[in-house]
């Protein structure tokens, strides 16, 4: 079997195989955290993309600004147990 297949949270998980992997400790699925990391990384690039374009008079604003956008988002999407980002 797979390393990945294996849950590694204690000593005695460790040793039963699951069927769907999971990232210690949080206990999200793998497709969970990749949407997670999808979505801040598209965060990053529209606020790189807007600093660029001069829609922020400092990068201090500029972040400010998408933490913001970040705290709206998360009220109103969520993962699903497939990983998939949606709407609450």
């Amino acid at each position: 079997m797979e390393k990945s297949q294996w849950v590694v949270q204690t000593p005695q998980q460790a040793k039963r195989p699951r069927k769907e992997k999971v990232m210690p400790p949080s206990g999200f699925s793998e497709k969970a955290v990749e949407g997670a990391l999808v979505f801040v990384q598209s965060c990053y690039e529209d606020l790189l993309e807007e600093v660029r374009s001069g829609k922020h008079a400092s990068y201090e604003e500029g972040i400010k600004f998408e933490i913001a956008q970040i705290k709206k988002a998360l009220t109103k999407l969520h993962i699903d147990a497939e990983g998939t980002l949606v709407e609450r």
